[in-house]
């Protein structure tokens, strides 16, 4: 299990060291721009029940993906979205937002909904989308145990998840200081639904359309 002090010197290696563990079917605690998350990739399955397992969470209450840009968000979900959901993809992303959006794709049921809808997002964080464009898209939640506090500090990072086998892998980013609010959640039907205001203003998305 590595830790990981993320610096402008050593971001390179630290990059290498998480994208071995993610392809060896590791999972991690990794920075964004909001709050620290705990990730694993979308393709493996074993991954994402370990991921589930960490995290004391049942598989219904579905994982975030977290994806490098919108072409890759679209080439994801494979089904054509509407124009109001297009255009809050092209304003916020990358950004604090996490866009429910309805798939015609078959993944795991932890990121899968029973209405088939999966909830995407584009984070900001330089460090994390330069590991996204490097493993593809990644099971990302915060980094808490179910319905407990998310961690901020480094000695929080440090000692989170020890059961279960831990995580393979964790990164605390001294380079920037992470929101304290998690992604603004919405979803389209129609119309924007708020499912959970964050650092995004609900106003400023109904303004996109």
């Amino acid at each position: 299990m590595g830790f990981y002090q993320l610096t402008h010197d050593n971001s390179d290696a630290i990059l290498s060291s998480a994208v071995d563990a993610l392809v060896g079917g590791g999972c991690g605690i990794v920075p964004t721009e909001t709050i620290y998350g705990l990730c694993c990739r979308v393709c493996d399955h074993d991954a994402i029940d370990r991921l589930i397992a960490l995290k004391g969470r049942r598989s219904q209450h579905p994982f975030a993906v977290a994806i490098s840009d919108m072409s890759e968000a679209l080439s994801f979900i494979g089904k054509a979205q509407p124009p109001p959901v297009l255009r809050a993809m092209t304003h916020f992303w990358p950004g604090a937002l996490t866009l429910v959006v309805p798939t015609d794709r078959m993944y795991h049921e932890a990121i899968i909904s029973d209405s088939k809808l999966v909830g995407l997002r584009c984070p900001a964080h330089p460090w994390l989308q330069r590991l996204l464009a490097e493993v593809g898209p990644l099971c990302l939640t915060s980094a808490n145990y179910s319905g407990k506090a998310v961690v901020s500090t480094m000695d929080e990072v440090q000692s989170l998840f020890v059961e279960c086998g831990g995580v393979d892998f964790r990164v605390f980013d001294t380079l920037h200081q992470p929101a304290q609010r998690g992604t603004t959640v919405v979803a389209y039907d129609g119309g924007w639904e708020l499912l959970r205001e964050g650092d995004i203003a609900f106003d400023a998305i109904l303004e996109t359309e």
